[in-house]
């Protein structure tokens, strides 16, 4: 889930994943989300048209390794799950660099479905709103790089 304030002073939501290294992760989390790009879907929902009904809001994850024939429900979970919009935001701007005007934020994930993290090429996140019936879909590949010494 990715949340920003735009210069309109609203607040926009969409789908997003703050991807890491997973082999660097055993040695700096923070180093391994910095190291990675992140994914943002191209569409979004102003925060206001969802806020009554955030907590329903369905938040999923599917992975597939070039292998698999299927992508695999990998994450889910409603947003009840993870800390409010309000308290997001109250965090980011109490939280945010100086020179920062208005922060973004990846607001947490869902559990994991299946015990162990899957290492995949391939992922598909989804917002569900099932209130109005509509969805934000965003898929990515992941591209490891080689060693080079």
């Amino acid at each position: 889930m990715f949340i920003a304030k735009g210069e309109d002073g609203k607040t926009y939501v969409t789908v997003g994943s703050d991807h890491t290294d997973r082999e660097l992760e055993k040695i700096s989390v923070s180093k391994a989300k910095q190291i990675c790009s992140k994914v943002i879907a191209p569409s979004c929902w102003e925060a206001s048209e969802i806020l009554d009904h955030w907590d329903e809001l369905i938040l999923r994850m599917e992975v597939k390794r070039k292998e698999d024939a299927d992508y695999l429900l990998y994450q889910e979970g409603t947003l009840s799950k993870i800390i409010p919009l309000k308290e997001l935001e109250r965090l980011a701007f109490e939280e945010k660099p100086k020179n920062v005007k208005l922060p973004s934020i990846f607001s947490g994930t869902v559990p994991i479905l299946r015990g162990e993290p899957i290492f995949a090429n391939l992922y598909r996140m989804t917002l569900t709103d099932p209130v109005l019936n509509r969805k934000i879909s965003h898929s990515y590949e992941v591209i490891s790089l080689p060693d080079k010494i």
